[in-house]
């Protein structure tokens, strides 16, 4: 990690941020859903 900000650099780790959040909540979710039944 550098100790200068990007705009690019920053943009991207939110963007690798964000789609892992979501890839977790939907994992999350198909696990809560298949051990929900």
């Amino acid at each position: 990690m550098t100790p200068e900000m990007k705009p690019q650099t920053s943009l991207l780790d939110g963007l690798k941020y964000f789609t892992f959040m979501a890839g977790s909540l939907v994992v999350f979710g198909g696990v809560l859903f298949l051990f929900g039944r």
